[in-house]
């Protein structure tokens, strides 16, 4: 059986999972994530076992997808490892760098019906299956048309119980009324005990104010900025056709990295050196590939990726 990983994005979730059932019928497993929401390490690397393990990649393209960086971590660890991408435009959207020179499927409102197929033989599947039923976005109901109807219900439930429920809230008021007069007997005392309270809570606070600007110098002693991400030890600026480029980064040690090499034309390189690479137990972790004779000169750029920090840095092929 294929196995496909969907990588999209959460506002996406309803359409991916009617596609996920749409091809299932065609005896395919699919994979998406749902459990997004938690993170941590344990859960990056379900994903990365996920994409390791499938026979293809479909990207679902939209305006929200294209925003989010877990989408594009997933397509840069899934093209560093040779995995067969199937891009689908599910709406409309202005392509970034990494998406320009990929053939996608149009699968936007009734495209989604008519290229249906289109899919499957991209997944592998030669025979055919009656279309799927179109896919009908549900739409969130406007703030002012929700207070209207809430309006309506209200006041359709008024004039259906009103008269009862108001004879028996009338009597209420009146037992509460009859309760005030009590509390004007209480109110010399009160005061005389919520002062006592005030004054010894004053002197409790000043001891509080002094300690919390104690804890306040230990945040900067964070390690620099690994932390969340990396810094750069060493990388080729300028490269030769037909040589090596190289980069080098330091951050935690046994840390989960990517690198991904654009060419000056704008197109991601497969070169053998570049993709995924762990940490060594001094936190260092070093990428080298080779640039090919037949690659235009120009500048290129290499992306890398450690935890939530994304740099892009310039090399000049010559």
């Amino acid at each position: 059986m294929t196995k496909v990983f969907i990588s999209y994005s959460r506002k996406d979730l309803d359409f991916v999972e009617k596609l996920a059932s749409d091809i299932e019928d065609a005896d395919v497993s699919a994979w998406y994530d749902l459990s997004r929401l938690q993170g941590g390490d344990r859960w990056a690397k379900e994903l990365q076992d996920a994409i390791d393990s499938c026979d293809a990649f479909i990207l679902v393209i939209s305006s929200d997808s294209i925003k989010s960086d877990w989408v594009f971590k997933e397509f840069l660890y899934a093209s560093s490892n040779k995995k067969k991408v199937i891009p689908l435009l599910y709406k409309q959207c202005k392509l970034p760098l990494w998406l320009q020179d990929i053939q996608f499927i149009d699968i936007q409102g009734e495209h989604y019906q008519k290229n249906f197929q289109q899919i499957l033989r991209a997944l592998g599947i030669k025979k055919e299956l009656t279309p799927p039923e179109p896919f009908t976005e549900r739409r969130a109901l406007k703030p002012e048309y929700l207070v209207s109807i809430i309006a309506i219900i209200v006041v359709i439930i008024g004039a259906t119980i009103g008269p009862s429920i108001t004879d028996k809230l009338i009597p209420e008021p009146t037992s509460t009324i009859t309760v005030t007069p009590s509390p004007t007997s209480t109110p010399p005392p009160a005061p005389t005990n919520t002062q006592i309270p005030t004054a010894t809570f004053t002197q409790t606070i000043m001891p509080t104010e002094t300690t919390t600007p104690t804890p306040t110098p230990s945040p900067t002693a964070t390690p620099g900025p690994f932390a969340d991400g990396f810094e750069l030890v060493t990388m080729d600026e300028t490269v030769y056709r037909g040589g090596e480029a190289s980069a080098t980064i330091r951050t935690t040690p046994n840390t989960y990295c990517t690198l991904t090499f654009f060419l000056p034309s704008g197109t991601m390189s497969n070169a053998a050196g570049v993709g995924a690479c762990t940490t060594n137990k001094d936190g260092l972790c070093t990428w080298t590939w080779d640039i090919r004779s037949n690659v235009n000169p120009g500048y290129a750029n290499i992306v890398i990726i450690v935890n939530e920090q994304q740099e892009s840095f310039p090399i000049e092929i010559r």
